[in-house]
């Protein structure tokens, strides 16, 4: 029995718009996929191939912000179907050229008097925005001594902002190294204190960098919570952060550990959060993830993944 195939929505060429808060761009069109870059509501993009279906979901390459890569259609629409794009490019996000050369003008259009050229690479601040005008999103942005008007197409955010660690970036796992890091409501000493991140614990970086008060803050996620905090005492929870025979928290409820280091081994136990269990072995890299062998007297021996453990 042959199983139609549905039609996509877009074809190679066309100009499309992100429609939701933040659309993962993958290295491949299947979930699975490596997150390569975030796109954040009214990105540009241009279709390059596809639709190719998968996981339920038809999927695009796209060219954006001078990456490539596969997104999910149901978060686009036609450049000309969406009015009143929104940018996620807030005051205060550090972002930087990502094309060969724009232009910065004074004003938010096309016939703007240009200020200076701007080369790829180089940072600057957004100050005000965002302005739908002559087919594109455009934020005020000051570089350097100059302050203008520049098109969200031709800029991302970036990782190298004055001040900036250099090592916690958008879609990575981090470890807390302070004790009852403050979390707060935005991105300023002045953001309410929402919760308190204890030494240890992993976080995921969602959002960020945004510079304010001499820091450079990054949206966070916990398990329950998640809220906006300095780079200062973060760093990147990779698989050296646990050694055998280090102590681990396990951060999630009901977490699944196996009977081997894969996604396709059988569950032995699920294990409770807070539970206290001894590195035995690993990392071993299966499916995407790190995973390591875990034991406690009281729930066994098995493996996990490193996205729910923490250095206790």
């Amino acid at each position: 029995i042959s199983i139609p195939v549905p039609d996509g929505r877009f074809s190679v060429g066309d100009e499309v718009v992100v429609d939701t808060d933040a659309l993962n761009l993958r290295d491949s069109p299947r979930r699975a996929g490596r997150v390569v870059a975030v796109l954040w509501t009214g990105s540009n993009a241009t279709i390059l191939d596809g639709p190719v279906f998968a996981d339920r979901s038809a999927w695009y390459q796209v060219s954006a912000s001078g990456l490539t890569g596969w997104v999910v259609e149901a978060f686009l629409s036609l450049n000309d179907a969406v009015t009143t794009p929104v940018s996620r490019l807030e005051p205060g996000t550090v972002i930087e050229v990502t094309t060969d050369a724009v232009n910065l003008r004074r004003s938010a259009a096309l016939s703007g008097q240009v200020i200076t050229v701007l080369y790829i690479g180089e940072t600057g601040t957004v100050t005000g925005g965002a302005i739908q005008q002559d087919g594109y999103t455009w934020v005020q942005a000051s570089f350097g001594s100059n302050t203008g008007w520049i098109a969200t197409s031709f800029i991302g955010r970036t990782s190298g902002a004055p001040g900036y660690n250099g090592a916690v970036r958008v879609g990575s796992d981090v470890l807390v190294t302070s004790d009852d890091l403050n979390i707060r409501s935005a991105a300023s000493l002045s953001g309410r204190v929402l919760w308190r991140a204890s030494h240890g614990d992993v976080l995921s970086v969602t959002d960020g960098p945004v510079q304010a008060d001499g820091y450079t803050w990054f949206y966070v996620e916990g398990t329950l919570l998640s809220g906006w905090t300095v780079d200062t005492w973060l760093e990147p929870a990779t698989s050296s952060s646990l050694l055998i025979g280090a102590l681990i928290r396990i951060l999630a409820n009901e977490l699944s550990m196996r009977a081997g280091p894969s996604a396709d081994d059988l569950v032995v136990r699920l294990l409770p959060i807070g539970a206290i269990m001894e590195v035995l072995d690993g990392p071993v890299a299966s499916g995407g993830y790190d995973w390591y062998k875990i034991s406690s007297s009281r729930l066994g021996t098995g493996w996990t993944t490193a996205t729910w453990l923490a250095l206790a």
